[in-house]
């Protein structure tokens, strides 16, 4: 994994960025869309990686909010009314497709950590 980096010092920043960025969205301390655009920056630097990355392309970059928060300052009271339970259950599909991939990447780069790790030694 991360082949294509062969400078050891940047491969290891590089794992350890992501894998920071993953647990504090898992522990609570990031929201979604932060940890999102954060971890979709390294899309391309591997193909295996970027599996796991794909899960964070749902997130539009001009908006702050989930799924359809951009449109919902354009709908009355009585749609948005009809239309809560729908929002929110994009939202908790999006949070936990964020924590999934959260948790992928984590699996995916903890044996690469400890090996980059053995490697400083």
């Amino acid at each position: 994994m991360l082949d294509r980096i062969y400078n050891l010092e940047e491969k290891r920043r590089l794992v350890d960025t992501m894998m920071a960025a993953a647990d504090a969205y898992l522990t609570g301390n990031i929201e979604p869309i932060e940890t999102a655009r954060s971890l979709s920056g390294f899309c391309g630097k591997d193909k295996e990686l970027d599996k796991i990355l794909l899960a964070f392309a749902a997130v539009n970059s001009e908006t702050e909010a989930l799924p359809l928060g951009d449109v919902r300052q354009h709908w009355n009271a009585d749609s948005l009314k009809r239309e809560d339970i729908k929002i929110a259950a994009a939202e908790l599909r999006f949070r936990e497709a964020v924590a999934a991939a959260c948790r992928n990447l984590l699996k995916m780069l903890t044996p690469l950590a400890a090996e980059l790790s053995d490697q400083r030694l």
